[in-house]
């Protein structure tokens, strides 16, 4: 048990770090090619923070597991965009118009269906 938690701090660890190294590169090349920070972040970053649920996705598909694949993308959209959202809402809580809610909601579950 023990050693379960200690592979686990330094993989925490090795991949804080291998996160802040990719960043300053990103930055870097930003710097080098006069490309935006902005159009980096929106290209390269999120696709390499999409690359782990593409290789298990793509793997799933490959052994015929397609429900597999399609579940993984699915709930890793919905698992980001909740951790984002309640991060924001909690670091910094704003208020909802309840008018421009309940229409937005009616108009998003109408979508849904």
């Amino acid at each position: 048990m023990f050693i379960k938690i200690i592979l686990f701090l330094i993989g925490f660890v090795l991949i804080t770090k291998g996160a802040d190294i990719f960043i300053n590169c990103t930055v870097d090349i930003g710097k080098k090619t006069k490309i935006s920070e902005i159009i980096l972040g929106a290209t390269i970053v999120s696709f390499a923070t999409t690359l782990p649920e593409l290789t298990v996705s793509l793997f799933a598909s490959l052994e015929g597991h397609t429900t597999m694949s399609l579940g993984n993308a699915v709930g890793s959209i919905i698992c980001n965009t909740g951790l984002v959202l309640g991060l924001v809402a909690f670091i910094s809580p704003f208020s909802v118009d309840k008018k421009m809610f309940f229409s937005k909601s009616v108009l998003l579950l109408i979508c849904v269906i």
